[in-house]
């Protein structure tokens, strides 16, 4: 599938390999709201490839601070290196953070949980407004047709 480009996008990270197949999430956008948890790299590609075919919304979601995301990192378990390596990614991320459309901080579960939901709630809203708007002129389009 790498080979012959099907991802919308990939990522190795840490030695582990990761990505999104293109086709499956194009499939899946016909009736669902995606969400991907992808780093910015990926972000980029996704709201590009997407760009004129949905509704794209890009959230950050921050750390509460930088020593829960340092302790986050060192409690995995990893060795001095790839704890290093781990920071260094998530400092670069957290810098990336303003090319995103929404952030939200994660220093109360609850209401980042509810700042996530209304986000995707107007998004929601946003394409059934569309949807309806193409109905209706559809609709519109028939009556005047019998006319």
């Amino acid at each position: 599938m790498l080979a012959n480009n099907e991802f919308l996008e990939t990522v190795n990270i840490y030695g582990n390999n990761y990505g999104t197949q293109a086709s499956l999430a194009y499939e899946q956008l016909k009736i669902y709201n995606l969400v991907f948890n992808i780093d910015n790299s990926g972000m980029k590609k996704v709201k590009t490839f997407f760009a004129d075919k949905a509704n794209i919304a890009t959230i950050f979601i921050l750390p509460p601070s930088i020593d829960s995301l340092r302790e986050r990192i060192e409690t995995r378990g990893d060795t001095d290196g790839k704890i290093e390596e781990r920071n260094k990614k998530a400092f670069s991320e957290i810098e990336s953070s303003q090319e995103y459309d929404y952030i939200i901080m994660n220093d109360n579960l609850e209401k980042a949980t509810k700042q996530f939901c209304s986000i995707y709630e107007i998004l929601y809203l946003k394409a059934q407004r569309k949807h309806l708007t193409g109905l209706f002129k559809e609709k519109i389009n028939i009556i005047n047709s019998n006319y």
